[in-house]
């Protein structure tokens, strides 16, 4: 499966998401803006996980075809969780840019039918899919994170810092939530790590290039944070304020897989007290906290 480089346009773009934005979202929007942080109580059914996999593996097939077709009957024969045994037979970082982890639209559209996303409107409200990378209507990318492998995962971060940095158009009177979901993994190994409650205070960072893109990178040593692992099992989520710090973890002995997105809301209150989860976006070379 080959993606489109068309781009939308930004003004399109803007229109996208002001699309249905003045549904009022319900009280689990304010917890994850509040004292929650996150919730660790969704999840894809089993069809929902089966189905996924199933799509993100053609994916990942189709993509190998192209960047090592010498090689794609090796790779058709692995478990993806397994990818990590045969990575050296490809250039895994020119392989995966993340227009090349986008689900497409007709699967992100299937998916907006099922259980899992019906769970999520009902206990937070209508909600569009950000496409900060102006690829798709709504975007839900994928990630490969090999076992111990420090490379596929990036520093500590606030998903909020990659706004402030120009990443996406960020509308006014908005607030976003992230939702990241595991498909394969090893509970308490690899996954997800949280600084709990660190969406309280601005951390500082600074912008750097990486990978052709300027990123935030913490100015902090990570054993100077309180990370803990999120020990998720295949098909758990967590949805969380995009202010909170987080990263992956790459440990375990297989190759972690996973999916996000980024839930956007028209903001209830623009003047509720200690909202942390919209803020103005910064000059994209300031790459500071505000």
């Amino acid at each position: 499966m080959v993606f489109s480089k068309r781009r939308i346009s930004r003004r399109s773009l803007v229109n996208i998401l002001r699309v249905n934005l003045r549904a009022k979202p319900v009280s689990a929007l304010n917890d994850i803006c509040g004292e929650s942080v996150f919730s660790t109580s969704f999840r894809l059914t089993q069809r929902e996980l089966v189905d996924i996999r199933e799509a993100v593996r053609s994916q990942w097939l189709s993509r190998i075809q192209i960047v090592a077709p010498k090689s794609a009957d090796k790779f058709a024969e692995l478990p993806i969780d397994q990818y990590h045994e045969l990575s050296y037979l490809i250039d895994h970082k020119a392989a995966w840019p993340k227009s090349e982890r986008l689900l497409p639209t007709a699967v992100v559209q299937e998916m907006r039918k099922g259980p899992f996303f019906q769970s999520l409107e009902a206990a937070f409200g209508p909600f569009l899919v950000t496409n900060e990378e102006g690829l798709r209507p709504e975007e839900i990318y994928w990630r490969l994170v090999r076992p111990n492998c420090l490379e596929d995962i990036g520093p500590m971060h606030a998903d909020a810092w990659f706004w402030e940095l120009g990443h996406g158009v960020a509308l006014v009177n908005t607030t976003r939530i992230k939702v990241w979901v595991a498909l394969h993994c090893e509970r308490g190994r690899n996954g997800f790590r949280l600084v709990r409650g660190s969406h309280h205070r601005d951390w500082p960072y600074r912008a750097e290039s990486r990978d052709g893109y300027v990123k935030p990178k913490i100015e902090l040593e990570e054993r100077n944070l309180d990370i803990e692992l999120f020990e998720s099992s295949p098909g758990q989520a967590i949805v969380f304020n995009d202010r909170l710090l987080h990263g992956g973890a790459s440990g375990g002995a297989s190759t972690r897989v996973s999916f996000e997105f980024t839930m956007l809301f028209a903001k209830k209150d623009d003047t509720t007290q200690g909202n942390r989860c919209t803020r103005k976006i910064l000059n994209p070379l300031q790459g500071r906290g505000s």
